[in-house]
């Protein structure tokens, strides 16, 4: 609610006073609209939060700030969290290699080999050890294709997994 240099010098006219300076009455009537915006933007806020029990009586401005900024850096952190587990499901945070390892052999794409005989399939996936996402992917792309998973293995050699997979295509 924004307030005009009329409306100061009518309500001070009003009262039976002297209207001020118009400089000083500006000045007034910035410094109301300024306390207003705030007033506002700390309701906003508040209403940003989580509600609190009604129990609790009232808190002070500072208080409630206070409290916004605790909850931001919660959420903050939580994000973050969100996010190293999101690395780390997807494998783009991969621990570095062991000295013996070869460096190319730590990055290598997977590989996806597919065989068709008839009405059975055979899958062999080989991926490094932080991929294994790739494996479940498969074998829900399976399930929603209605293909039969007769037998799935896998082996370990160093920083690779090999996984195969028999599986039957339903007519």
């Amino acid at each position: 609610m924004a307030l005009s240099l009329v409306n100061v010098i009518g309500k001070e006219m009003d009262r039976g006073l002297q209207p001020s300076s118009p400089r000083r009455t500006e000045r007034k009537i910035i410094e109301k609209n300024r306390r207003n915006r705030m007033k506002h933007l700390y309701s906003v806020l508040n209403s940003l939060l989580p509600s609190q029990p009604s129990s609790q009586e009232a808190k002070s401005l500072p208080d409630q700030i206070d409290e916004a900024i605790l909850y931001i850096k919660g959420l903050e952190k939580e994000v973050k969290e969100a996010k190293d587990k999101k690395e780390n499901l997807m494998g783009k945070k991969r621990p570095s290699p062991s000295p013996s390892s070869n460096t190319l052999e730590a990055i290598k794409s997977p590989q996806i080999e597919i065989g068709v005989r008839d009405s059975s399939l055979e899958v062999i996936l080989t991926s490094g050890l932080h991929d294994q996402f790739i494996f479940l992917e498969i074998l829900r792309m399976l399930h929603e294709e209605k293909v039969e998973v007769l037998n799935a293995n896998f082996s370990v050699v160093e920083n690779s997994v090999y996984h195969l997979v028999h599986a039957k295509v339903r007519t």
